[in-house]
């Protein structure tokens, strides 16, 4: 599809696109290879970075298949999150050359450089540092939730700065089926900012709130996007023979130098965090994609995409119980309580509605999708304003 949509850009943005593919490609080997060094895993260690993972037959449990505690088991890194985001930051550094060749090619010869596009993409390359860095924070010094819940405001305040600076649009492209009502755009001023910035809270903590999980994290970031990426490109397609959409597209175009990096370095940590898991990602990983995800709905015009997060609001309380790792002191009798009682809700609810446990969060991920499909079918593609 990605190809595809490349065919209908000038000659300058598909060698753009593919450069940025073979970065992506280079990205995902030296993340896997960084990862699965002996070396990185003695430093996370050592470091006391590092987590047991419960569900594992390695853990040690009495005769009766109960945890013994305090827990013991094999120690596993934790927080390689922060490789991955590092391999993902170095390689749009190693790109920003490419940025510059093509914003530039896509501007005309003669024409001024476009800092404004320049500026946006490393708006966007330094929300995202800034969003992994803090992520580390919390793994290393395990913040309060009342500390750590505003900190993805602060991490995407460059970008949204540097957007309003641009002149960036502050309304949304208002669905097809309510045109007829509020017209194609809806003006929200700064309304809009307020919205972003929520966005970018409910972006982070809504993949934060799935650890525990061996792969769901970092699977669920692939699978958005994926979504996001496929959206672009659905988009370029729509807008080839546009003549007024030129700046929209290159608002795709710039959303998917951003992401076909983040699809290498995560299906990489994604291969080593699947049951059983070798690694964990940490927090580090959940503030690195939803700073990700925010920077990608800003850049790419489309903050829409962020809402299939909401998604997860249907499902069940308490399906991602906490235990697939613990943290390696003594005392892991809160984990295992949070983990037990979380159980018993999901039980509860499942009863309720006269489901088992496995079929009741079957049925939630297939509400999920549902909503999923109807907010992707509601887009109204390219507003007028656009």
């Amino acid at each position: 599809l990605i190809a595809a949509a490349s065919r209908a850009l000038p000659p300058s943005q598909q060698l753009l696109l593919g450069a940025s593919v073979a970065l992506s490609a280079v990205a995902a080997f030296a993340c896997s290879r960084l990862i699965e060094s002996q070396q990185t895993r003695e430093m996370f260690l050592s470091a006391g970075i590092r987590g047991i993972d419960l569900n594992k037959a390695t853990t040690q449990r009495d005769t009766a298949g109960n945890l013994v505690r305090p827990i013991s088991g094999v120690p596993i890194p934790e927080a390689q999150g922060m490789v991955t985001a590092a391999v993902y930051v170095l390689a749009l550094a190693v790109f920003i050359p490419f940025a510059c060749a093509g914003f530039q090619a896509a501007e005309g010869s003669g024409a001024p450089f476009p800092h404004e596009r320049l500026s946006e993409f490393l708006a966007a390359l330094l929300s995202i540092m800034l969003a992994a860095f803090l992520g580390f924070a919390d793994d290393v010094l395990d913040l309060r939730w009342r500390h750590k819940i505003p900190l993805p405001l602060f991490a995407n305040l460059p970008l949204l700065l540097v957007y309003g600076a641009s002149g960036g649009l502050t309304g949304v492209a208002v669905p097809l089926q309510l045109q007829p009502l509020l017209g194609p755009y809806l003006e929200l001023s700064l309304l809009f900012y307020v919205f972003l910035l929520a966005l970018a809270l409910l972006a982070t903590h809504a993949i934060n709130i799935l650890a525990g999980v061996n792969g769901l994290e970092v699977g669920q970031s692939v699978v958005l996007a994926a979504a996001v990426a496929t959206l672009n490109a659905v988009q370029l397609l729509r807008t080839a023979a546009d003549a007024d959409a030129a700046e929209y597209q290159r608002h795709q175009v710039a959303s998917l130098l951003l992401v076909l990096p983040f699809l290498g370095v995560s299906l990489a940590l994604m291969r080593l965090n699947w049951f059983p898991s070798r690694v964990f990602v940490g927090d580090t990983y959940a503030y690195f994609a939803g700073g990700f995800l925010a920077a990608v709905a800003i850049v790419g015009l489309a903050a829409e995409t962020v809402l299939v997060h909401l998604t997860q609001l249907s499902h069940p309380p308490g399906s991602y119980a906490d235990v697939s790792r613990a943290p390696p002191s003594a005392d892991v009798s809160a984990a295992a309580r949070r983990s037990s009682a979380a159980r018993a809700l999901l039980a509860a609810f499942a009863a309720a509605a006269s489901l088992s446990a496995r079929h009741f969060c079957l049925r939630s991920y297939g509400v999920g999708g549902a909503i999923a499909v109807l907010s992707l079918s509601l887009s109204p593609g390219v507003s007028s304003k656009l």
